[in-house]
């Protein structure tokens, strides 16, 4: 997470918001020319599916999963549909997180886990909660 808050896109980048029911919020972060990043929460106690085309405009039709929060049962370079609940949308469990780009980007966890894992030693961490 540290990573990504050095982007230029987090640090200078417009910020869109929407809440599209009551516990589904959405930020998206955007800058010319540079990778975009939509957070998705659901603050709720049931797992919603989420069609952000429905509510974000200019959406690629699959977005990469950078991050997600240790219960959303994602993981970097996961694949989400933007578009239809037939492919594979977004389904985001109660209380979780996930971090989408437009293009595959390697997080900080797995550049982390692969020095650990050259090492010899493997060391579990926490995304987000």
């Amino acid at each position: 997470m540290s990573q990504l808050r050095k982007t230029n896109t987090l640090m200078n980048g417009d910020l869109q918001t929407y809440n599209i029911i009551k516990s589904i919020y959405i930020l998206k972060r955007s800058l010319m020319e540079r990778e975009s990043y939509i957070v998705v929460m659901n603050f709720g106690s049931e797992t919603e599916t989420v069609i952000l085309s429905n509510a974000v405009n200019d959406l690629q039709e699959k977005l990469y999963v950078y991050l997600g929060s240790e219960n959303s049962g994602y993981s970097a370079g996961d694949v989400v549909s933007t578009v239809s609940s037939s492919g594979n949308p977004l389904l985001l469990r109660p209380q979780s997180v996930a971090v989408l780009t437009e293009k595959y980007i390697a997080s900080e966890s797995e550049t982390s886990s692969s020095d650990t894992h050259n090492a010899g030693t493997q060391i579990s961490s926490k995304l987000i909660s």
